[in-house]
Formats: structure tokens, sequence, C-alpha cells
């Protein structure tokens, strides 16, 4: 343990850094730094990773690519942090590292729910009221804006900030006033559509693409405007669940984005 965290200072120097060690066996908090723990909250050592990515405050899980480092952005209670992933070995326990720097407020999109802890309590409000049969079948879609580590490495964070806004007021349009639009993460949203099947959903991401589509024909940018996006109908008891339709969800979201690599 005490390898891990030298390592954790070591990477990170000087900054507040925001440092969790989860212990890959009970997929546990092993250990929280003084920043970690301001955030996180005092009990965050001992809680299961699965506890905390349910509550939404800081999403652990992380993709790896065969042992080696993993870096991406997550929002903890309204803060952006720059997360380094590695796995690393303390005797004979296997460790997952996470040190972030804080580099900021999620920016407001005016008229969306913003923060993590937002669109989560949404869906759980929506599946809460299905499962008691005070609400019909809903259909929940999970919207990724393409390309936007790349718009923010050759533009800027601002001309970033910019391109989601742009994004996010065309899928406003589209949507109806009594569908729910929040933020997750930088360039990811949820969007819950009460009463609305899958086929209808469908017609509005449509939309949506297509609208993006002249916008994009209009403006001729060195970037396009573009999404991916994953849609779910809730029909059944079985796939009213968060963890359920999440997952589904973000699968079918990685699923659209792998369709459009390959036909580059």
């Amino acid at each position: 343990m005490t390898d891990a965290i030298e390592l954790a200072n070591a990477l990170l120097g000087d900054f507040p850094a925001f440092i969790c060690i989860v212990d890959e066996t009970s997929k546990k908090v092993a250990y929280a730094n003084k920043t970690a723990l301001e955030t996180l909250g005092g009990d965050v050592v001992g809680r299961s990773v699965e506890s905390i990515n349910n509550g939404n405050t800081l999403m652990l899980s992380a993709g790896e690519k065969s042992g080696k480092a993993y870096e991406y952005n997550s929002c903890v209670n309204g803060d952006w942090h720059w997360i380094t992933h590695y796995r690393c070995q303390t005797g004979d326990a296997p460790l997952q590292l996470f040190a972030g720097v804080c580099h900021g407020k999620l920016q407001n999109i005016e008229g969306l729910d913003t923060e993590s802890t937002c669109a989560i309590p949404r869906l759980e409000k929506q599946i809460t009221e299905f499962k008691s049969g005070t609400a019909v079948p809903f259909s929940v879609c999970h919207v990724d804006i393409d390309g936007m580590a790349a718009v923010n490495e050759a533009l800027g964070s601002s001309a970033g900030d910019r391109h989601i806004e742009t994004v996010t007021q065309v899928i406003k349009s589209a949507i109806r006033q009594t569908d729910i639009f929040s933020r997750m993460e930088a360039d990811e949203f949820l969007l819950i559509f009460p009463k609305c099947s899958y086929s209808i959903v469908d017609t509005i991401m449509g939309t949506i693409v297509s609208r993006l589509d002249v916008l994009n024909a209009e403006e001729n940018n060195v970037w396009d405007y573009a999404i991916s996006y994953g849609i779910l109908e809730v029909g059944t008891l079985e796939l009213a669940e968060v963890e359920t339709i999440m997952s589904t969800l973000k699968q079918l979201t990685r699923s659209m984005k792998d369709e459009k690599k390959l036909k580059r």
C-alpha cells in the first residue's frame, strides 16, 4: 500500500491531488488521501466501487489498456478531475490506483440539469414510478459528442465548450418539453423520454443528426458536430434497474462509435 501511495504522490508532484486506491480483489477503497476524503466523504474507505458508482459521486470505473495507465476525465461533486488509472501490485495485493488533478467546474449549459448528481436520480425517479405502476414504459438515450478530445486539443477548451453547447442546443430543439435532458460528464448526456417508445426516440435522434448535418454544411467547420448514442425502451421490470439501463446504453453508444470508425 505504501508503495502505491508513494507512486501516486510522485506522479502528481505538488498538485492538490485526488488519490484513491482500490483493492482489486474486494473492489473496495483501501486508501483515500485528504482531498479524496473531503470530496467523497469520510466514510469512503471500505466502501465498494459499485456503491460509489451507483451514487454517481465519482465514476471510479475506468477502461484498461493491457495493464498500462489509462487517463480520462471524471466529475467529482461538480469539479472535473483529470484521472490517471494504474494497476499496480503491493505484495500479494493487486491494487488499482486513481490519481487525479482538479481542473475546474463543470460548465453550466442553460436549460440542462448539470453535474453527474442529476442524471441518475432523475432516472431512478422514473424507474420508481414505472415499478409502482404510476408511469407507463419509457425510453432512455445516452449521448456522447464525438471527437471532443481532438477539438479541445486542436482549438482549446473554450472552443470545446462552444462546440458542446452548440450540439446541446440542437438536441434541445428536437426533444419535447416533457423530456429530461441531463449532463453526466463533459461530453456525455442522458435523455429520459417519459411515455415514449423506442421508435419515437429513434425518429427524434434521427432528426437531431440531420440538423447537425445541416449545421456542418452551413458552417463548414474543421471539426464536424456529431454524436453517438444508444437508445433503450424500458418496458419490463427486468430492465427497470439503473445499472442494467446504463451499462446497456453505454455499450450501444460504444457500438455506434465503433461502426463509425470502421466506415472511415
